[in-house]
């Protein structure tokens, strides 16, 4: 892996790389590997992207280990925008003919978790031709992933995590719940469900159960542009194929807006609130590397002797929840698999628990967990 990594650095076909190893919840190697298109320091700001969904799931779990909710109680239980669930059926916006059926049931926290609880992501796919219907009316409702774009999008525009899964429960599914698998915004659901029963906002949750107590001294709801620490990811384009070349970066001039920007906002910095827990955290590798410790050694962190999670928590995060030990591509969506999510050649033996794909269908394993790469 260190020889891949300095390779693809030393190529500028990466701008740079953190390798953390761990066995056992203790660190057995760390490197860091800088290149020719960029320097990182133990200072250095990432941004989490998705791997906020981690923290948005032992959010959800800390509710449920103090018995104020369980992970397959409906979501309307907490959020009465979703009482009705309507799956979407036919028609276009542009023809206005939606047709919808009610849902043959009630989606739950667990399915939010897992994404399967019918739910969408807003357009996250279009840059890549794939879009639908479903994607066409979180747009049209505010909800669209381009709207990120604007200065603090979701964040400033609706204010709260209550507005935000509350407009979620008005949009229709794209599949019955517990069908199938499409990756979306179900943990915004899921932790405002949370908020709910223990009468906090997420940012003061996560702050005093999650980040204080773990020492995660650096972790921030967004990042100011003008911050030095901030690492340049968005200087660089996406990812280009090219002949013999796993991948090629190509430094953009001048960098434009882009929905993956969500942390780089000076709106959503100086909110600091955790308006969008599935994608919007930042911090450095070492406060990552304090999370993963933690679950890694069963919900107790090493670093601070904290308990977080019980270990039958965090087992259940690391085990699959799909139905029947099934593989993640076999109940994928057509969706997902046309955006690569989930396809078969790329996802053999991967199963599916509460906020990252699983090693196995079956035994207790994150991906996530073994080998961290910044």
């Amino acid at each position: 892996m260190l020889l891949l990594l300095l390779l693809l650095a030393t190529r500028a076909e990466l701008p740079f790389a953190r390798l953390k190893i761990a066995k056992a919840g203790k660190l057995v190697y760390d490197q860091t590997i800088n290149g020719p298109l960029g320097t990182i320091t133990e200072d250095s700001l990432y941004r989490y992207y998705s791997q906020t969904k981690i923290i948005a799931t032992v959010t959800t779990l800390l509710a449920a280990e103090r018995g104020l909710l369980r992970l397959d109680d409906p979501v309307e239980m907490y959020i009465p925008e979703f009482a009705n669930p309507q799956r979407y059926v036919s028609g276009t916006i542009e023809g206005d003919d939606i047709v919808t059926e009610d849902a043959e049931s009630l989606p739950t926290i667990r399915q939010c978790l897992m994404h399967t609880a019918g739910l969408a992501y807003g357009g996250l796919f279009a840059a890549n031709g794939i879009v639908d219907e479903v994607d066409k009316l979180y747009v049209a409702n505010d909800l669209g992933v381009e709207d990120l774009i604007h200065e603090g999008g979701l964040a400033t525009v609706f204010g709260s995590l209550e507005k935000v899964a509350a407009r979620i429960g008005t949009m229709p599914l794209r599949h019955h719940p517990g069908h199938l698998w499409d990756y979306a915004n179900g943990h915004i659901v899921a932790v405002r469900c949370a908020e709910v029963v223990m009468g906090r906002t997420a940012t003061e949750i996560m702050q005093t159960e999650i980040f204080d107590p773990l020492g995660m001294a650096n972790h921030k709801w967004g990042v100011d542009k003008s911050d030095p620490n901030l690492l340049p990811m968005f200087e660089y384009g996406t990812v280009t194929m090219e002949e013999g070349k796993p991948w090629s970066l190509y430094q953009r001039d001048p960098v434009p807006a882009t929905h993956l920007d969500i942390t780089n906002s000076d709106a959503v910095a100086a909110l600091q609130q955790c308006v969008l827990p599935d994608g919007q955290g930042t911090g450095t590798a070492d406060d990552w590397w304090r999370m993963f410790a933690c679950l890694m050694e069963g919900g107790r962190s090493p670093h601070t002797g904290h308990r977080l999670l019980s270990p039958r928590a965090t087992e259940l995060m690391m085990s699959s929840q799909l139905p029947g030990g099934v593989q993640m591509y076999e109940m994928a969506s057509s969706h997902a698999e046309l955006a690569g999510m989930a396809a078969p050649a790329s996802s053999a033996g991967i199963g599916y628990g509460l906020g990252k794909e699983t090693l196995s269908p079956s035994a207790p394993t994150l991906t996530y967990l073994y080998i961290v790469v910044f």
